[in-house]
């Protein structure tokens, strides 16, 4: 080997370890390489959200689209696209149709689900995610203030749920690769119903089973549920020590488009 023909081989080496990180794709033209950025993830809310769209907008106010599949993943070009972007999923869950929001800091995996749906409005400061999407401006929202409120409901919510049997739950539900499958996190959003009311800001976390209450916390303030006894973990359904018949049991309590997911896991 020639020392041309080395430096060739280890520069081609380098452009190909950029062009695997940020969500990037490369492809030649013309004797150049270009490098295509994306923004890709599952939206779902246990089921997978289907028949619907995710629309991404950066921080100058322009807008990219494109539908969802059958497994709720989706991928959008943002090369030509500014940082942080916010992002809405429009689909239908389980039969059920779902409007969530998400947000993204950069290219990358960006998943869309109730957690995301609370982190946007945490993040850029209001009740309601819509506003957050529909504003102009991107409010608060920073790399500090979108980790802090992941990291809220990740150090005591999803943690505790890993205690209880939910193998796997306690990852970013934003940045982390995940599938609409039933597992991990996947399983925490089919038995455990979160919500953000939109005039009171109020967040909570119940049972879809049995409707008991696991935490509320008020949005501005998620890092309370760091705190003893806002979340009732002896509340969550106990996946650790319930059989595969205990749980079968479980599946008419339980809204039909996720039990059918259930019934599926365990026969």
């Amino acid at each position: 080997m020639n020392f041309f023909s080395f430096f060739l081989g280890a520069f081609g080496s380098v452009l190909l370890f950029l062009a695997g990180c940020g969500g990037g794709t490369s492809s030649s033209s013309g004797g150049g390489t270009t490098t295509s950025l994306t923004i890709s993830g599952v939206a779902s809310s246990g089921k997978p959200l289907v028949n619907g769209t995710v629309t991404c907008k950066d921080f100058n106010g322009n807008f990219a689209s494109t539908s969802l599949d059958s497994l709720g993943a989706y991928s959008i070009n943002v090369t030509t696209m500014t940082a942080p972007f916010r992002i809405r999923a429009n689909g239908f869950s389980g039969g059920i149709a779902q409007e969530l929001y998400s947000v993204a800091l950069e290219p990358g995996v960006a998943n869309v689900n109730p957690l995301s749906h609370i982190a946007l409005a945490e993040s850029f400061g209001s009740n309601n995610p819509k506003n957050a999407f529909d504003s102009a401006g991107i409010g608060n929202i920073t790399t500090a203030t979108v980790q802090a409120a992941v990291n809220s409901m990740r150090t005591n919510l999803l943690n505790s749920f890993t205690a209880q049997g939910f193998s796997g739950a306690n990852i970013d539900p934003i940045t982390t690769a995940m599938a609409a499958n039933g597992q991990g996190l996947d399983r925490v959003f089919d038995f455990i119903d979160f919500k953000i009311n939109t005039t009171s800001g109020a967040v909570t976390v119940k049972n879809r089973a049995d409707g008991l209450s696991i935490a509320t916390v008020t949005r501005g303030n998620l890092a309370d549920l760091a705190n003893s006894g806002t979340v009732l973990t002896t509340r969550v359904i106990d996946l650790a020590n319930k059989t595969a018949l205990e749980i079968t049991a479980l599946i008419p309590t339980l809204p039909l488009g996720f039990a059918s997911e259930i019934s599926i896991l365990n026969p």
